[in-house]
């Protein structure tokens, strides 16, 4: 979070040696290999399967946007991008509760973007890492896609 408010103000962004803001090491460590997510999707495999949307989560998420109105802040939320193949694991469980969390969380949020049927060819994201997104799409996102959301809110 601190790093897209970076770079919507045009700061710079400390990257550090741990996490996912270690761009620098990541992209060195994929230079020479192929794509490769079969670490992942195995692991992915059953752990959304019977994935069921909490009703207090929901309420939670409620009661923070009345927080949000009542102080007059804009709250822009939205469902990250998956890779095509986790997108394709994703629908192959045809779970309707999982089909429906765009739909409900558009009902809660004034601000929302599904995002996680966009960007999703594998040239988005890092080789071995089908979860995380190279940081130009990063940008690409904030730009296209946050950044008028709130423009377009200041306007009214």
């Amino acid at each position: 979070v601190q790093s897209l408010i970076n770079k919507l103000f045009n700061k710079p962004i400390q990257y550090t040696s741990s996490g996912s803001r270690n761009v620098s090491s990541k992209l060195l460590s994929e230079k020479d290999k192929s794509y490769d997510y079969t670490y992942t999707i195995e692991y992915l495999k059953d752990r959304f399967q019977n994935y069921k949307i909490s009703q207090k989560r929901l309420n939670d998420m409620s009661k923070i946007q009345a927080w949000a109105d009542s102080k007059g802040i804009i709250l822009v939320v939205w469902l990250h991008p998956y890779n095509q193949e986790i997108l394709e694991l994703l629908d192959s469980y045809n779970n309707e509760e999982f089909e429906q969390l765009s739909t409900q969380l558009s009902t809660i949020f004034h601000h929302f973007e599904d995002l996680s049927k966009n960007y999703s060819d594998k040239k988005y994201y890092y080789k071995q890492d089908p979860y995380h997104f190279y940081p130009i799409i990063g940008d690409k996102i904030l730009n296209e896609t946050i950044k008028p959301l709130i423009e377009n809110h200041k306007a009214q």
